[in-house]
């Protein structure tokens, strides 16, 4: 390695050292402070040969993190795992590990903290603000027949 590519390497190094980026989130880091895209290419491989970066092992972070969250529906963890840089590629990988997961204890969850009655609310308001969350019909269905009960 030249010694541009160690001082890049050592960059990138520092910033990993903060917290998990995904290779898209470092590589704008890197092109931010000047860098050429060739050694930032470089760079990025070493570092995912090195296991220093892993888009999989950061998508399957965020998504225990949000899911464990109960608070965001399926939708809005994907949308959450894109902003982070993530392709859709990569997505799948991990949704497909989590492909049994209920969503109904998050809009439970959401309702509840929504709403001091939810009993007293109309069923349509609380289909409005579910369905805004971007939970899947069924689940909304299921959770406004709970509270009409």
């Amino acid at each position: 390695m030249s010694l541009n590519n160690h001082d890049i390497l050592r960059t990138a190094i520092k910033i990993l050292s903060q917290r998990m980026y995904s290779v898209q989130e470092l590589r704008s880091k890197l092109i931010s402070k000047g860098y050429s895209l060739a050694d930032i290419d470089l760079t990025i491989a070493e570092l995912s040969h090195r296991h220093y970066l892993d888009d999989i092992a950061l998508g399957e972070l965020l998504f225990n993190k949000y899911h464990r969250a109960g608070k965001y529906s399926i939708k809005q963890i994907i949308f959450k795992l894109s902003s982070r840089g993530l392709d859709s590629q990569t997505i799948d990988i991990i949704l497909t590990q989590h492909d049994s997961i209920d969503e109904t204890k998050a809009a439970l969850n959401l309702v509840r903290k929504r709403y001091l009655n939810p009993q007293s609310i109309e069923p349509d308001k609380m289909i409005r603000y579910l369905s805004t969350k971007g939970f899947p019909y069924h689940v909304i269905h299921h959770v406004t027949d709970l509270f009409s009960k």
